[in-house]
């Protein structure tokens, strides 16, 4: 077993934790954390970048002049990619940008970058760390104790994300029937977020037992305005199954 020194909020030392043999012995992958964080800067773009080809631009399509006889070079259209105005040649177009990581690589690469942090003495547990006020004056002071040039605070309490995770319920005659059928409530969730999250923000945001967290990607429906065609945005639903005697008051009065 390794430890891990804990400290208090001022930065004064008030013991250590000890972390999992499995954790500390993961030797050092670079390769692994590597692609993890390609993978995931890859998938902060939005790949929405578009240029417009010869068929897309405006522009008559007929012949500008007569093929022979002028001394000009043959020139069929006005929207060829060799004139001004004219369409783009190769340009970009939208497209995911997405990388897949396998799960086993996933934790292997956070199990490697937790014991390399472990090795370096980089990383330590705050017993509690809260503020009166939301000032970012009072803020910068209670960070001071560290005298640390930048570094990544992370928080176990679930609080402030059940807002973030769940964006609404939804609910209709359908969702309704089955919610009495099989006590099953259904939420429009944010599309990050994993069941684990789901399903303690649900615990902890309505104050009820959850049994189990289905979570569906919906595509967007196509959608035209004039002559521009696009589709609405893609979300993801989590199908919630509760205990047979925890309720949501939300959905009771139905």
């Amino acid at each position: 077993m390794g430890n891990i020194k804990k400290y208090q909020a001022d930065g004064k030392e008030v013991g250590t934790i000890e972390l999992a043999d499995d954790i500390l012995n993961t030797p050092y992958h670079p390769f692994l954390i590597k692609n993890l964080l390609t993978a995931y800067l890859a998938g902060q773009r939005q790949g929405t970048h578009k240029t417009k080809g010869r068929s897309e631009v405006a522009g008559s399509t007929r012949k500008l002049y007569k093929q022979k006889g002028t001394g000009n070079a043959r020139a069929g259209s006005i929207r060829s990619p060799l004139r001004r105005h004219g369409g783009t040649l190769f340009g970009p177009v939208p497209r995911d940008y997405d990388k897949k990581v396998n799960k086993k690589e996933r934790k292997l690469a956070l199990k490697s970058a937790l014991a390399q942090l472990v090795r370096e003495d980089k990383i330590a547990v705050v017993s509690d760390f809260s503020l009166s006020t939301h000032k970012t004056k009072d803020y910068a002071k209670a960070l001071s104790a560290w005298n640390a040039r930048s570094f990544l605070l992370v928080h176990d309490d679930p609080d402030e994300n059940c807002i973030r995770v769940i964006v609404k319920p939804l609910l209709n005659e359908k969702l309704n029937q089955l919610r009495v059928e099989s006590n099953k409530v259904i939420f429009k969730v944010h599309p990050d977020a994993n069941k684990f999250e789901i399903k303690s923000a649900v615990q902890k945001f309505f104050a009820v037992k959850v049994l189990d967290v289905n979570t569906i990607n919906v595509k967007g429906k196509p959608k035209r305005r004039g002559i521009y065609v696009g589709k609405t945005a893609d979300w993801k639903k989590a199908v919630v199954t509760l205990e047979k005697d925890s309720k949501i008051e939300y959905f009771e009065g139905v």
